[in-house]
């Protein structure tokens, strides 16, 4: 069965992650080590090549969507219904399961994303602004901070850090403990707020004017 298909009949994203990283330390042993507990997983489309690479087989946001990456290279990628109601979807109501049904969407257990390295790029001897600009991720933050927001149904991860005991969990519980999804949203909000601060921070300094 195609990837394509089981999107239809949604019998093999029982339990699903969507991966949309920039710094992929740690992600193939975390992704081999979801496998094994019979997740699926979405990526986006550098990220579902880097996963194939390593024998993960993973869904191409833009196969789910329906939309190719648009105005690359860093672009409209993951900005989509069909991946924000899979953040979005509370399992508890029933309008949110007819949505669902009705528009192909995957709920997303696990959602795992970093940053585009705006940091890095500042602090990078000769880079310009044209570099710090193109480095500087819109859809990223929003997409944690969507799965942040519902952490009651979501794990959020934004650092390699918390793979293992988000594993760990996982294996002796088969779910993440809700103290520690409240804190991975903590996290991340956190993260969203050191990354705004970082932008803010440029910003001032070179001024409006470049």
């Amino acid at each position: 069965m195609s990837l394509a298909q089981d999107v239809l009949n949604k019998s093999h994203f029982k339990k699903t992650a969507l991966i949309s990283v920039s710094d992929r330390k740690g992600l193939v042993a975390f992704t081999k080590g979801l496998k094994k507990l019979g997740f699926s997983f979405v990526a986006s489309g550098r990220n579902a090549d880097y996963l194939e690479k390593h024998g993960i087989r993973a869904l191409k946001t833009s196969r789910l969507t329906g939309w190719p990456p648009i105005m690359n290279p860093q672009g409209v990628k993951t900005i989509h219904p069909r991946i924000y109601g899979g953040i979005f979807v509370n399992p508890n109501k029933k309008d949110h399961l007819t949505d669902v049904r009705r528009y192909g969407i995957i709920p997303f257990n696990i959602v795992v994303c970093n940053f585009y390295p705006f940091e890095r790029t500042i602090t990078r001897r000769g880079f310009n602004h044209k570099d710090a600009i193109r480095n500087l991720d819109i859809g990223g933050p929003a997409m944690v901070r969507a799965a942040a927001k519902h952490y009651a149904y979501r794990t959020v991860l934004v650092d390699p850090a918390d793979y293992t005991k988000v594993l760990k969990e996982l294996r002796e519980k088969e779910e993440v403990d809700m103290a520690t999804r409240r804190l991975l949203s903590i996290k991340a909000f956190e993260r969203c707020i050191g990354y705004d601060n970082s932008i803010v921070k440029y910003l001032k300094r070179v001024g409006y004017g470049m």
